[in-house]
């Protein structure tokens, strides 16, 4: 007779897991501050030294009118787009790098907690 462990699972790969799992397969609800959605992500990747933040574009942001790409290479890796809610209420999850920014619209990134890098407003 034994007893012991086969494997060991890490906490925290069980939550990078899930967050994944929550980004990569969105369910109908969209990205918004408050949102249980929102809440959930935000707690994983908190625990990963990650945040998770809705910005607004504003109509005289330099980044209105700009790519995912170029905003994603401006922000010099301090943040990650993974979705954008547009001003008429539509939700693009996992938005291609070459998506426009628009003015109105609600950027949702993951940053590293603690540093501060460009803002998009």
């Amino acid at each position: 007779l034994q007893a012991g462990a086969n494997s060991v699972v890490e906490p925290t790969h069980i939550g990078a897991e899930r967050i994944a799992q929550l980004i990569m397969f969105p369910r109908t609800s969209s990205f918004t501050d408050g949102s249980d959605r929102m809440r959930t992500l935000s707690f994983g990747l908190r625990t990963l030294g990650l945040d998770l933040e809705v910005m607004a574009v504003a109509p005289d942001s330099p980044l209105a009118g700009a790519t995912i790409e170029a905003a994603e290479h401006q922000a010099s890796g301090s943040l990650f787009v993974i979705a954008i809610n547009r001003k008429g209420g539509e939700t693009l999850t996992r938005p291609d790098p070459a998506t426009m920014i628009e003015a109105g619209d609600g950027v949702v990134v993951i940053t590293r907690s603690g540093r501060s890098g460009p803002k998009i407003s």
